[in-house]
């Protein structure tokens, strides 16, 4: 924004800060239900797109010589995943933080997956992460990654979001009308409803 950097704001407070920033991308994420519930379908989606099966290529209409997957996001949700795949090194993602999943396959038809993460937005070259997941190595198989990380994808989001299903939300969203009624928009009658029966149950 063009402004200068009052003269209270020296090295040690400017390093304080940037922990607090830290932090704060941190305690959000920071329980097993809460990594579940934002890095969770996050994790699901890289786990399917890896996979890479003809079903999931065909109901997503994929090419199958797709190879390349770039999926844009905010710096909270890298911070949910790094700290959910626990990894997070406590640091603010800078602008452009970008995650990368690697899915190699071996002549013998084995895969293994390598994580790297480019944390410096003048960088071109990523770190590799040691996850856990990967027993701390620089890659390991993809079944392993995958079982070791089953415990963060939710069965059931909505549910555990304390949210109806889709089929229940459709269901209370019926609208009632008894009787002849004209719907006007902006004043004009763009339709009318003769002896419809429509019923609306608001979520509260």
């Amino acid at each position: 924004m063009g402004f200068e950097i009052p003269n209270w704001a020296f090295h040690p407070i400017m390093q304080q800060l940037d922990g607090v920033a830290a932090h704060a991308f941190y305690f959000p994420f920071s329980t097993r239900k809460l990594q579940q519930l934002r890095a969770g379908p996050l994790l699901q989606e890289v786990i399917e797109v890896l996979s890479s099966s003809e079903e999931v290529r065909e109901e997503r209409k994929w090419n199958s010589e797709k190879r390349l997957f770039i999926y844009s996001t905010h710096d909270t949700m890298l911070a949910a995943l790094l700290t959910a795949l626990e990894v997070y090194n406590m640091k603010a993602p800078p602008f452009g933080a970008t995650i990368i999943f690697e899915l190699y396959k071996t002549d013998n038809g084995k895969r293994f997956i390598t994580a790297l993460y480019l944390n410096e937005t003048e960088s071109e070259n990523p770190i590799v992460l040691r996850l856990p997941a990967c027993n701390r190595k620089e890659s390991c198989s993809f079944e392993t990654f995958i079982s070791n990380t089953k415990y963060l994808i939710p069965k059931n989001w909505r549910h555990k979001c304390g949210l109806k299903n889709l089929e229940e939300e459709e269901n209370d969203q019926k609208l009632d009308f008894k009787g002849e009624e004209n719907i006007t928009f902006f004043g004009k009658v763009i339709k009318k409803v003769q002896n419809k029966t429509i019923t609306y149950h608001s979520k509260g």
